[in-house]
């Protein structure tokens, strides 16, 4: 996916980039959902330290990655 965006921007191929967006989003998406079933799953268990710890790092990491991917779709 990154050579595609690579070419989709030096291209200015707005169809390609208004794909590849949608698909880092849905990715985004379904990286979100798991999570937080298995965080919901480890708290169901009573481990409630292993289900903060994988909020935050996942939390974060979708912090970056929206940053990211907004700032390569609004800032190009």
């Amino acid at each position: 996916m990154g050579i595609r965006a690579w070419v989709a921007v030096n291209r200015n191929d707005e169809r390609e980039q208004a794909y590849l967006f949608r698909a880092g989003a849905a990715g985004c998406s379904v990286m979100s959902v798991g999570s937080l079933v298995l965080a919901f799953a480890y708290l169901l268990q009573g481990c409630v330290d292993d289900a903060v710890t994988i909020i935050a790092i996942i939390g974060s990491s979708q912090i970056v990655f929206w940053g990211l991917l907004l700032h390569w779709r609004v800032g190009r």
